[in-house]
């Protein structure tokens, strides 16, 4: 019983500290980093949604899809109709004076709606099968022309 209310207590002790620091966060399911600046990036990652014939700009605007710190859309095949969320780490003032541009994948889900952010735990080291799908569509679809489109080489993390 003593033993019992003494994780009681260490719970409740620790609970508000990992809620602020966990709690709302998507975190991170790749990131890939580019020694240019956000526009530069942002620039190519627009022309590639606009030029490839399987991805679906999310047109509802809203925290997630400003088209400025989040760009959401839907990569769409006979096979495969997936959801994304990248992400520009940082901020205008961040952005304004960084000579090196990190965007991550946050939101992924397949047409079967499994999948999420790593935050939520629906895409982490226990799914690897779902996240290798869902990463190697995005790297197909998206990153790999923006590569292409920016002719250097860009850093995964």
């Amino acid at each position: 019983m003593k033993r019992r209310i003494n994780i009681v207590c260490v719970f409740l002790l620790f609970s508000p500290i990992t809620g602020c620091v966990l709690g709302g966060t998507h975190g991170g399911i790749k990131s890939y980093e580019y020694p240019l600046k956000k526009d530069s990036v942002k620039e190519a990652i627009f022309k590639v949604i606009r030029s490839n014939q399987h991805i679906i700009l999310d047109s509802d605007s809203d925290y997630y899809n400003d088209a400025d710190r989040y760009i959401s859309f839907k990569v769409k095949t006979p096979d495969i109709y997936n959801d994304y969320t990248l992400h520009f780490r940082g901020n205008e003032q961040y952005w304004d004076t960084a000579t090196t541009t990190i965007i991550t994948l946050v939101y992924a889900f397949g047409k079967d709606g499994r999948g999420g952010s790593r935050g939520d735990g629906g895409v982490s080291w226990y799914t690897p099968f779902l996240k290798n799908r869902l990463i190697r569509c995005f790297e197909n679809e998206l990153v790999e022309r923006v590569d292409s489109i920016l002719q250097i080489d860009r850093v995964t993390q």
